[in-house]
């Protein structure tokens, strides 16, 4: 990647400003909300999401655009042009999640971009992003996902993300398991980087309809977010708090604004159809279960839900089913359309004892047609939200797309 960066003119990402955004959860809509912080402050934003949910155009943003279908296919081929040149070299061919990468970079220096929310892949340390030097970087949780690849222990797994915190440059941190705290903590003492702790400098109160944000030499009430979850308001004082600890904050009355309208697909995000309401969640570990949970009995107190489950392999299925529990829910489980798909009989074994009613459905389009409850949460992968969104007639590019105000 530095090489590459490097030779397509765009070292270390180019001259942009970054905010760094590393996390088990939680750290697209971190993103979504440092995005649109920015953007109110004047900055002209661009926004790199991992993964995305219903067209890779969402991956790469300038301010609230997707980019062009145009823009894309050029850096997208310019990037496959080097690859092939790489390719007889020591550092090898560029990988797919690279090559997105580095069109992003190249898309915000064309663009002239001065500030962007840039989302990590995986992990962190080695991870395609890791080759910016970030005004501040950000650790959203620390959870039990990937654990293959990154480490079977809240300190392996911190120490991981932690590998985007750099020498000397500010660090941002969520709420995290002790372990892993500790772990943050000392990496970013040994690097000399100043530390910003939830509940410790950054505090909030209230909900999403009205709360409040402290952080050193900043507050602010009187805040909101159309971005609905139990850890919307979390996750909004995290990008707050990096704005502020980065110098970057120019207009203290636009972070409520900011923070207004902020939007992201495919977190929580609430979908009528016909007389049913779709609940379109791509969370795939036990925390993301936990948080999903937690927010469906918040916004629907009392009613019986239906959850249609696809999942790949790679992530935990019992923990994220035995969190997700619903003692009076049905679960549909579908196989997904991947090649790392698990059996819909697979994810119902799992389920068993976990929900009210359990079943396998032959596809998608069954499973929606046999839902019975007035609210459908389809859950576990987004790659299952994009079948969805399919399945029902919807646009992929208009789901994707910033709605406005």
């Amino acid at each position: 990647m530095e090489e590459a960066s490097r030779i397509l003119g765009v070292p270390a990402g180019g001259s942009a400003d970054f905010f760094h955004v590393a996390g088990t959860n939680g750290k697209g809509t971190t993103t979504a909300f440092l995005q649109s912080l920015l953007i109110e402050q004047g900055y002209r934003t661009g926004s790199y999401y991992s993964p995305f949910v219903y067209s890779v155009r969402e991956r790469i943003q300038v301010n609230r655009d997707l980019i062009s279908e145009e823009a894309f296919a050029r850096h997208v081929s310019q990037v496959v042009c080097l690859s092939r040149h790489l390719e007889n070299t020591p550092h090898g061919g560029i990988t797919e999640f690279e090559a997105k990468t580095l069109a992003g970079f190249l898309t915000w220096r064309d663009e002239r971009c001065e500030a962007v929310a840039l989302e990590v892949g995986l992990g962190g340390r080695l991870d395609a992003t890791n080759i910016v030097q970030p005004i501040a970087s950000l650790i959203t949780s620390i959870g039990l996902d990937h654990v293959h690849i990154l480490g079977s222990t809240y300190r392996e797994i911190a120490t991981e993300k932690a590998g985007i915190i750099k020498p000397g440059l500010p660090v941002v941190v969520g709420d995290l398991p002790p372990e892993a705290k500790e772990t943050v903590r000392a990496i970013a003492a040994d690097r000399g980087s100043e530390a910003w702790f939830f509940g410790e400098e950054i505090c909030v109160e209230g909900t999403n309809e009205n709360f409040s944000i402290k952080c050193p030499g900043h507050s602010w009430t009187g805040l909101s977010t159309r971005l609905w979850g139990a850890k919307s308001v979390h996750n909004a004082a995290l990008a707050v708090s990096a704005l502020a600890v980065a110098g970057f904050v120019r207009n203290e009355e636009a972070i409520s604004a900011g923070l207004a309208r902020a939007w992201l697909p495919g977190r929580f995000q609430v979908l009528e159809w016909g007389d049913k309401t779709l609940v379109l969640d791509g969370g795939h570990n036990e925390e993301a279960a936990l948080v999903l949970r937690q927010s469906l009995r918040a916004c629907f107190p009392g009613e019986k839900i239906t959850y249609l489950v696809g999942m790949n392999e790679g992530h935990l299925l019992a923990p994220f089913l035995k969190n997700l529990s619903d003692e009076s829910g049905h679960l549909i489980a579908v196989t997904l359309e991947t090649n790392r798909a698990r059996k819909a009989w697979d994810i119902a074994k799992a389920a068993s004892g976990y929900f009210a009613q359990i079943r396998e459905a032959a596809s998608l389009a069954e499973a929606l047609a046999s839902a019975e409850t007035r609210i459908i949460v389809a859950t576990g992968s987004f790659y299952l939200l994009a079948n969805v969104v399919r399945e029902i007639g919807e646009n992929p590019s208009v789901m994707a797309s910033y709605p406005g105000d």
